[in-house]
């Protein structure tokens, strides 16, 4: 039986929640090997990686995810705050400036971290 996209995507998801990382880091992975630039599975990997104390290994997951639709504002929150995690303050301020000037300024309200 062969498994869709978005059946393995909620398999990863429920990992996720889980807590079973590593069942949930394959799954996304295997998705990514389908479609390198899926936006979800390219977003909740990085959102593990930063759950599991490395934000710069999810730098690059998440600028993938927020290039591929940059109309979700957890997209956003999530590279932003990545980016402040991973002490790289000055890139996440720009970020947050790049969201302001769309409009999602109201919709980010929790990061005046930076």
């Amino acid at each position: 039986m062969k498994v869709t996209i978005d059946q393995a995507l909620k398999k990863a998801v429920d990992a996720h929640r889980a807590r079973r990382f590593r069942e949930a880091e394959s799954l996304y992975r295997a998705i990514l090997s389908a479609q390198p630039k899926h936006p979800d599975a390219n977003h909740n990997l990085g959102v593990l990686a930063v759950e599991v104390g490395k934000p710069h290994k999810a730098l690059t997951d998440l600028k993938i995810a927020l290039d591929a639709d940059r109309r979700k504002t957890r997209f956003w929150v999530s590279y932003i705050d990545a980016l402040i995690q991973a002490k790289q303050v000055s890139e996440a301020s720009d970020l947050l400036q790049q969201a302001k000037s769309i409009g999602l300024a109201d919709l980010i309200p929790n990061l005046v971290r930076v």
